[in-house]
């Protein structure tokens, strides 16, 4: 059985997809080394890829892709059976494959991930043979000065406020704190995540000898990504402008990675473009699922 397997090394996250659109059951911590995930989906399905596209970050110039490269070299894959890839123009092709554009023109893709947002603008080449290339267009740019992990760092301060400070005194040296802090900080993303689908929700928060009960809102989290977002705002025309873009021209703005569920950045996007938004499906696998797409080309 010949697959294609797509591996996005996200920052909090690694994630794998194969070529038939299945999501492989990754538990790792970002940053796992490709030979973990190659074992892991290897044994999962029986065999080994028949083609790997890795993803990295639009902004990496040759120097860092090569060094990546290196490192796939060293893992036993063989130089033909690997290539690298755009996160953006991965997270293209998941949209590609699951309906057709909305609008003619490219695709402007807005990565809010755990360690940054991102912009870069992706071209859409149709052959007549039905296939779909995919390349960037412009000048990526890459605001890493706030991501995700931000925002569970701010939920996590809130929590701490709440319970006068008793989280921040919590011994990570010490393993039942660690183990204390450990379900404190997972409950605090739990309910940030939570927050995509529901206006308020509730962190149970389960300290030695007391527990709090502390109620985390939208609104919150809003207050927080704001100032955030409009800063990042002027990188992003640059984006466009980098591309050619118009106000007038047609292109399609697809929002993807996970704090993209949080209604507050598509609103504020379709605020100052002046364009209409899309929420990918699945915005935190959408990388790994168009990687596998690319890998499927390539077997």
């Amino acid at each position: 059985m010949s697959y294609g397997l797509g591996i996005d090394l996200g920052t909090v996250v690694t994630r794998a997809a194969v070529s038939d659109g299945r999501t492989a059951p990754l538990s790792l911590p970002g940053g796992a080394p490709i030979s973990a995930v190659l074992k892991e989906v290897t044994a999962g399905q029986g065999a080994r890829p028949g083609h790997v596209v890795i993803t990295c970050r639009a902004t990496w110039g040759p120097r860092r892709r090569e060094q990546l490269a290196e490192i796939c070299r060293e893992t036993d894959l063989h130089p033909d059976g690997f290539s690298l890839r755009s996160e953006p123009e991965a997270v293209a092709m998941a949209y590609l494959s699951g309906q057709p554009p909305r609008t003619p023109g490219p695709l402007v893709i807005y990565d809010a991930g755990g360690s940054s947002f991102d912009a870069c603008v992706i071209d859409v080449v149709h052959s007549p043979d039905g296939r779909v290339t995919v390349r960037e267009l412009g000048v990526p740019e890459s605001m890493e000065w706030f991501g995700g992990v931000d925002l569970d760092r701010a939920v996590l301060s809130r929590v701490d406020r709440a319970c006068s400070g008793a989280v921040s005194q919590l011994d990570p040296g010490d393993p039942d704190e660690a183990r204390t802090l450990e379900r404190i900080r997972a409950a605090a993303v739990r309910a940030k995540e939570a927050l995509a689908v529901v206006p308020q929700t509730e962190i149970e928060v389960a300290l030695p000898g007391r527990s709090h009960s502390v109620i985390l809102t939208r609104l919150h989290l809003q207050e927080w990504l704001r100032p955030q977002l409009a800063a990042a705002l002027p990188a992003l025309r640059q984006v466009l402008d980098s591309a050619r873009i118009g106000r007038s021209d047609p292109a399609t703005v697809l929002l993807s990675g996970g704090t993209a569920q949080i209604p507050v950045v598509g609103q504020m996007l379709a605020e100052s473009l002046g364009r209409e938004v899309v929420l990918l499906p699945d915005p935190q696998t959408a990388t790994a699922l168009g990687a596998a797409l690319l890998a499927d080309q390539q077997r």
